[in-house]
């Protein structure tokens, strides 16, 4: 038999435990490292040992459920705990039910793993091992409790040794088995705080401790009965320490440990809470806290039975995992540790931390010091223009939308993104977008399109937009068409866009790590320039990429050849995919069969109608009963502006239009309005009924539970555009409320009743589906 080498062996001890006639032991390799020894003399060959390494599989995790900002409520027991006793809170709630906890503790001259069955020896756990712990017989021991009993067991590790356990134990389930792993650096040779403790004090330690709240503090007793203690200067500045933290002594294979991903190995993982926004804690907090998340069902049962010693404050999962480096990667293994291992052999331990260590820690120094000296300017002055306080620790994502002039002139794109970015931010991911022009609009055109900007943001302009469009014939008969009022709309687009989402232009001062291709036909393109920009092309390579309910003209896209090879190479590098439309999913897949290509809900339907109201003022847009109809893509024929005109006189009330991408030309003034984003929404709430041939139309009648009608539209995309709500209204069961244009069936559905009990309720499932796949896909492309 052989096993794995100082490069990929992890000392989970998983070998030792199964070995049935105890041929393996520890042996000290080159570094001082332990690696498992088969004695071939007693070696019977049976593969066993080959079998349970969980370097030789692959064991699936779980992200984790809920996250938590944790501290004992006991002071008492706070004080004998390194940060804010998690581990210890756990491991009483199993002793008082009986049960029995195995973890770490530094006796006899090493670390390692023990059973405590009474809360009198949960001392000898207590504090952080910055060592590698020998887990010994215990998995064994493990075993034979969970086979002859049904006592509780807890078991406490390093996520390699969680995963030894679960290897050793197979795949039977057991209900009373909880496992906690800990956010893990890496693990130093059993012999490093042996020889720094000789060197320093004169003796080996017989016991030690690490760290105590004060931090920093190294102490314990030597084979000779003296007590000694190492008062560090500051926190964690005692040479092991600093060479701990700088990576140089951890095992090889601690620089590619798999288990350092959001996917946990364990049903809770702990650590401590550095760098918590402290405005979310009581104002009694203490400083030093743990972080626990609950990974699974079981995990979060062990939280409950744990609640009675706990004080829990619940902290976003993706914002407590990005603020941990070690659960997003292994950690970076250093240039000084080849020199490390070299002095290792020639000289003293404390000689070759202090050789690898200097120019490191001297770097390090500057750097804090650099960082001190102008933290108020960052933080109060730049950054506090870019950003809210907090969000440099959140993991950041750039959300790709179609244009700039789409994003100042469309509702639905607004609102896509404005709910799109809300659901990411709520999730705890800080936001920034991408915003790009296409090729198509350069030139004389995005020069008008400049002036045009400009010149909306006075008061005075609808006189001066008249005279110069009517005489660039830029729109017909402009003095009585609704098309000057629309001028302005960019501007208050813009307005509502730094008032509901933030600033216009955003520079987050860093690479994203997600890139979001998250808005309406963001697969739809026509040149070069707009292809590369709407499938994140400008994002460096490996980046993660993801698309959320993207669209596009899917009928001229499926007959394209230009599009179909285009699409399935930029895609071929996307970590998930969901589009909003079942023709999209079919072509896509058609297109990357190797791929898992999900059909989700539009971003403006993962928020509720309440998200909606809470942004709006309670002042009443329209005065009278009004129907409000929104019109796309319209000309004086296809708007049936007499027919709308006689709707509105048989039901009673007022008319009102809010007409885009064309149809604006063709509104009379009395009759149009163009309202900023939120009095849009203002707009739909307060209207008695509404008429659109938009999706979004639909969508927000649908919120909003309005009396309405969508009509197909008549224009040279309505294959794509009629299939867009009509599809949405099928899955909801209201396909009889698309219709063509008829007066007299109009009237019938504006006064046939919807069962908006059985509509919201499937919109509720397919909300939660979506949602979920949203930030589960977020979540593990951070891994």
């Amino acid at each position: 038999m052989k096993l794995k080498d100082t490069n990929t062996c992890s000392a989970c001890g998983a070998c030792l435990n199964t070995c049935p006639v105890g041929a393996i032991s520890w042996k000290i390799s080159e570094h001082m490292i332990e690696i498992p020894y088969i004695d071939q003399n007693l070696c019977i060959n049976c593969n066993k040992c080959v079998a349970v390494c969980p370097q030789n599989k692959k064991i699936k995790g779980n992200y984790p459920k809920e996250c938590y900002a944790a501290w004992l409520k006991s002071s008492v027991d706070l004080e004998k705990s390194s940060s804010g006793g998690a581990a210890r809170a756990f491991s009483l709630a199993v002793l008082k039910q009986n049960g029995i906890v195995f973890g770490s503790a530094y006796l006899a001259g090493k670390a390692q793993h023990i059973a405590v069955s009474s809360t009198d020896s949960l001392d000898t756990l207590s504090g952080s091992k910055y060592v590698w712990s020998d887990v010994c017989q215990t998995y064994s021991e493990v075993k034979t409790v969970l086979e002859n009993s049904d006592k509780k067991v807890l078991y406490i590790g390093t996520p390699c040794q969680i995963a030894g356990l679960k290897s050793y134990l197979g795949e039977k389930k057991y209900d009373n088995l909880y496992l906690i792993d800990l956010i893990c650096h890496g693990v130093p040779p059993a012999a490093y705080i042996k020889q720094y403790v000789q060197e320093v004090f004169g003796d080996e330690p017989e016991t030690l401790s690490f760290r105590n709240r004060e931090g920093g503090i190294l102490s314990g007793t030597l084979k000779s009965g003296v007590a000694f203690k190492q008062k560090s200067e500051g926190s964690f500045s005692d040479e092991y320490m600093k060479a701990y933290l700088s990576g140089i002594m951890y095992r090889k294979h601690c620089h590619n440990c798999q288990f350092a991903t959001p996917e946990r190995i364990s049903d809770i993982t702990i650590g401590d809470f550095w760098g918590i926004d402290k405005a979310v804690l009581p104002v009694d907090a203490p400083e030093l806290l743990s972080v626990i998340f609950a990974n699974t069902k079981q995990g979060q049962e062990l939280l409950q039975l744990s609640k009675g010693d706990l004080n829990l404050t619940p902290y976003p999962v993706i914002t407590g995992c990005y603020g941990k480096d070690n659960i997003k990667h292994p950690s970076l293994q250093p240039r000084e540790k080849e020199d490390f291992y070299s002095n290792l052999q020639e000289k003293s331990f404390l000689q070759a931390i202090r050789i690898a260590g200097k120019k490191k820690t001297h770097y390090l120094k500057d750097i804090f010091s650099f960082i001190t000296r102008i933290e108020s300017f960052i933080v109060r002055g730049v950054c506090s223009h870019f950003s809210k306080p907090g969000n440099s620790t959140k993991p950041l994502v750039e959300i790709t939308t179609i244009d700039e002039s789409y994003m100042l002139d469309n509702y639905g794109t607004f609102l896509q993104h404005y709910a799109l970015r809300r659901v990411v931010k709520e999730a705890g991911f800080a936001v920034c977008r991408n915003v790009w022009e296409p090729q198509a609009y350069k030139g004389m055109d995005e020069g008008y399109k400049w002036w045009k900007n400009q010149l909306c943001s006075l008061s005075a302009c609808k006189k001066i937009l008249k005279i110069i469009l009517t005489k660039l014939s830029l729109y017909p008969k402009i003095s009585h068409y609704a098309a000057c009022m629309y001028m302005t709309r960019p501007i208050k687009f813009r307005r509502s866009f730094t008032h509901l989402i933030g600033p216009w232009r955003e520079n987050p001062g860093r690479k994203p790590d997600i890139y979001l291709a998250g808005s309406d036909q963001v697969f739809f393109w026509w040149d070069l320039d707009s292809q590369y920009r709407r499938f994140m092309k400008h994002a460096p390579e490996s980046s993660v990429k993801i698309s959320y309910a993207a669209s596009s003209n899917w009928y001229t896209a499926r007959d394209s050849e230009v599009w179909r090879g285009s699409t399935a190479e930029l895609l071929n590098e996307f970590h998930g995919i969901s589009v909003r439309e079942k023709i999209g999913q079919e072509i896509l897949k058609e297109l990357l069969p190797q791929k898992s290509i999900v059909q989700v809900l539009d971003p403006t339907l993962l928020l509720m109608q309440q998200d909606y109201l809470n942004i709006l003022t309670k002042k009443k847009f329209f005065r009278k009963p009004t129907l409000l109809c929104y019109l796309l893509h319209c000309d004086m024929e296809t708007l049936h502006l007499e027919e709308l005109e006689h709707i509105a006189k048989q039901l009673g009330v007022d008319l009102k239009i809010i007409g885009t991408q064309g149809s604006e030309n063709y509104v009379p003034v009395k009759y149009g309005i163009s309202p900023a984003p939120e009095d849009f929404l203002r707009a739909y709430r307060d209207a008695e009924y509404v008429i659109t041939n938009s999706f979004h139309g639909t969508v927000f009648s649908i919120l909003f539970e309005k009396k309405w009608v969508s009509v197909n539209q008549n224009g040279s995309n309505k294959s794509s555009q009629n299939a867009r709500h009509t599809e949405l209204l099928k899955t909801l069961g209201m396909e009889e409320r698309t219709i063509d244009f008829s007066e007299d069936d109009i009237l019938d559905l504006l006064g046939e009743p919807v069962d908006w009990a059985h509509v919201q309720k499937t919109l509720a499932e397919l909300r939660s589906s979506s949602k979920s796949w949203l930030l589960d896909t977020l979540r593990s492309g951070l891994s």
